[in-house]
């Protein structure tokens, strides 16, 4: 095992703690920088704090009556706003043809609060605290465009130690990985692991010493179907009734990753060097670029009826400089559609246009922010032209979101409260028996 730098034992706890519930991509016990701290003390208090942060904004959630309005119309009727942009009741700001909506979102200590106002609040400093910008524009005639950003303050920390997190991959590559999630983080693995769990890790390493590593994890809605009846159908419905395949690609064709899902079971396939940086699957390492490519299909169900996408390609741009480390995924290519009953031959309407100029925008990651804050910041933008056919789209994902804001949504917020409660617990003592090993701080 590689020499431990200050507050290593506790920062590899914490990745373990995120992933092994969700990916199990970073169980692992490599010589990385901690992004929680310089030293073990820091670290553990800023650990903490994240995940009590996490743990708090997903509490029983506090609408003012502006937001809570919006947020409803908005969820109904975004794939057919003409008569959102005219309401000025929803807005907290003109600026020319584009209205806007200012939001703070803050927890309390026993709920998490979000209220509309009328000016941009300030960038958070406040753990947990959010702020949100959600645009709409007038294009002219019958277009629109979204754009929407949300900033939420983590703790201290700076985006720049992320960068470590991808050659933890090289040492999570065993099938010990859920076994050492759940042996130093008990409490995270009983509470995730209902709903969550790793059925395969399997490394196979080739001669140059790098590793194909595949994971599969799998979603048991039915352990939690007693505890969060509305979590456990809501999965059940629309998650297991979905699937998807995406490979990442760069220029020259060669594959980076690759990731199928169907009927609730995720498999994974990556490739890592001994430095644990990524690898093509095939073909002699070499550094991954800047500018990739996504490939793929998905089958997404919505209410009774379900819309295929294939033939999807989308520009990625990894965000590697400056106070930012994340991603930036644009969509400019049309894919192909499936509709059930010939739905599009029926409804008149054209799909073109959010693949048009700069197309669709995602972008994920994380940035510096005031006061040493470390901040998650995601952005979400696109145009359309509403149509018969988008409005139809757009009734079919509100049946989707409608369901989610109903019951489900405060039943996911108490098992994810539940969740990363028990993270923090965990990583606020060690697991009887499990004191630091050879090269090992204590944390």
């Amino acid at each position: 095992m590689p020499p431990s730098t200050p507050g290593k034992s506790l920062w590899h706890r914490a990745l373990r703690a995120v992933a092994g519930p969700w990916l199990a991509l970073l169980a692992a016990c490599g010589d990385v920088t901690p992004a929680f701290g310089p030293d073990a003390a820091t670290a553990r208090t800023n650990a903490t704090q994240l995940f009590g942060g996490l743990a708090a904004s997903f509490a029983p959630a506090r609408y003012d009556a502006t937001y809570e309005r919006a947020r409803a119309r908005f969820s109904a009727n975004f794939l057919a706003p003409s008569s959102l942009h005219g309401d000025p009741s929803l807005w907290s700001a003109t600026e020319g043809t584009t209205r806007v909506l200012h939001s703070r979102a803050l927890f309390t200590g026993t709920t998490y609060d979000q209220v509309a106002l009328p000016g941009a609040p300030p960038v958070p400093v406040a753990l947990g605290e959010s702020r949100h910008r959600i645009a709409l524009t007038a294009l002219g005639g019958s277009r629109f465009a979204w754009d929407t950003r949300v900033e939420w303050a983590l703790g201290p920390g700076r985006a720049q130690a992320f960068e470590e997190l991808p050659g933890l991959l090289a040492l999570s590559a065993d099938a010990s990985a859920a076994a050492v999630w759940g042996a130093e983080l008990p409490r995270s693995a009983r509470a995730l692991g209902r709903l969550v769990g790793v059925d395969t890790v399997r490394s196979d390493e080739a001669r140059d010493g790098t590793r194909l590593v595949t994971y599969v994890v799998r979603m048991r809605p039915a352990r939690v179907q007693a505890a969060f009846p509305e979590l456990a159908g809501f999965v059940e419905r629309y998650v297991g009734r979905s699937s998807f395949d995406f490979q990442l690609r760069d220029a020259r064709g060669a594959q980076w990753l690759e990731a199928i899902a169907r009927e609730n079971v995720l498999r994974l396939r990556l490739r890592v060097a001994p430095s644990g940086a990524f690898v093509p699957l095939l073909g002699p390492p070499g550094p991954m670029p800047s500018a990739l490519q996504l490939t793929g299909s998905i089958y997404a169900r919505g209410g009774w009826a379900g819309v295929e996408l294939n033939r999807i390609v989308a520009d990625v741009t990894l965000d590697r400089d400056g106070p930012r480390r994340g991603f930036t995924l644009r969509w400019r290519t049309e894919p192909k559609w499936g509709f059930p009953f010939s739905v599009d031959r029926l409804v008149a309407g054209t799909l073109r246009a959010p693949f048009e100029g700069e197309g669709v925008t995602v972008a994920f990651g994380f940035e510096d922010g005031p006061q040493g804050q470390l901040l998650l910041v995601r952005r979400l933008a696109g145009h359309f032209e509403e149509s018969r056919l988008v409005r139809w789209m757009g009734a079919l994902a509100g049946s989707v979101f409608g369901a989610w804001t109903g019951k489900v949504e405060p039943d996911a917020n108490r098992f994810l409260t539940e969740g990363f409660g028990a993270l923090r617990d965990d990583l606020r003592s060690e697991p009887a028996g499990s004191g630091p090993g050879p090269g090992d701080d204590a944390p």
